[in-house]
């Protein structure tokens, strides 16, 4: 297991006070059953949150009874289904999976390299979040104008990408921001992109800043962590990195069932991005990622979350790995630090 991916390494859960609730869930009168599971779920979360210390960034977990383990993948089939989100979400306050549940931020600011990686990575996130009230804020940190397969010239390209992105942002609730960087070329421009983004930061103050993962297995994918080190960000931010190339080591889960339909048809508005390869394929990873803290049904994203220095501490150890030559270099060939 590599530094970056070592669960040990990431934000202590009861350190960084996650920001959402069960009220995000909208919970209605549930069955017996589900208070008779949920309530010892609460009350290990509640011993184990008092015997836990914050030491950095290590990760303290709760281990539960095999009992109370047992029962709550026994009681599937008499617990509603309209009750299992709430039950989830409970028994993630525990143990040492991802937490489960819709973040509670008011304002959210995306970085995202290309047109596509937000619907990818966070679409269905943002869409609750827009339900919810938030306001969103795409920053894309390029165009596109260099997709592979696109037959007319780069301006032409990159004008039409652009208003993809629009269309998409609107079925997500979002408003772009275009930057125009060289597409495939982030790199050089990170200290013009660091500037950009802690301009936004002050103008639109987040709670939240949502980018590709630090490790996401692309150049511009990772140019944006190196920006977001450059940006100043008020260090009591919230970073949720998020996957489209490269699966990341989860400690958020966003259960996205009611908006899958949503970042769905956000994907496929990028319609020139699907010259280079469908991108419908990447929409397995929201189906994936369900097993992690849903027992598999409905959709997911993830995410890898702290705030900003705990999360570039985390970008900074993993770079250090990456040049070592046993870090998440290793995890493919596109992966560059």
């Amino acid at each position: 297991m590599t530094d970056c991916a070592n669960p040990a390494l990431l934000p202590s859960r009861a350190c960084d006070q996650p920001r959402f609730s069960l009220a995000s869930l909208s919970m209605r009168p549930v069955s017996f059953t589900f208070f008779i599971i949920a309530y010892p779920l609460y009350l290990s979360r509640a011993a184990g949150a008092r015997a836990r210390r914050c030491r950095g960034v290590t990760l303290g977990g709760v281990r539960l009874p095999r009992w109370l383990r047992r029962s709550v993948a026994r009681a599937k089939p008499v617990v509603p289904a309209r009750a299992w989100p709430a039950l989830l979400a409970v028994r993630s306050l525990v143990g040492d999976r991802p937490l489960v549940g819709v973040p509670g931020f008011r304002s959210v600011l995306v970085v995202a390299p290309h047109p596509d990686d937000e619907s990818v990575g966070a679409g269905g996130t943002i869409r609750l979040l827009a339900d919810a009230g938030a306001t969103v804020t795409v920053l894309f940190a390029t165009s596109g104008e260099a997709t592979i397969g696109a037959p007319d010239a780069p301006e032409e390209v990159s004008a039409r990408r652009r208003s993809e992105a629009r269309a998409a942002c609107r079925l997500l609730g979002a408003t772009p921001r275009f930057l125009e960087h060289p597409d495939g070329s982030l790199s050089g421009a990170t200290d013009l992109l660091a500037g950009e983004i802690g301009a936004a930061a002050g103008e639109l103050r987040p709670e939240a800043v949502f980018l590709p993962w630090f490790a996401d297995g692309h150049p511009d994918h990772e140019a944006c962590t190196v920006a977001l080190s450059q940006a100043g960000i008020d260090p009591k931010v919230e970073v949720w990195g998020f996957e489209t190339w490269t699966p990341l080591p989860a400690n958020r889960l966003v259960d996205i069932t009611p908006a899958i339909g949503a970042k769905r048809a956000a994907v496929a508005a990028h319609s020139t991005a699907h010259l280079a390869f469908d991108l419908g394929a990447l929409l397995g990873l929201s189906r994936y990622r369900s097993v992690h803290g849903l027992m598999g049904q409905g959709y997911a994203e993830a995410f890898v979350a702290a705030p900003v220095p705990q999360y570039l501490k985390l970008a900074a150890r993993a770079r250090a790995s990456a040049q070592e030559g046993s870090g998440p270099a290793d995890a493919g060939p596109q992966t560059r630090f």
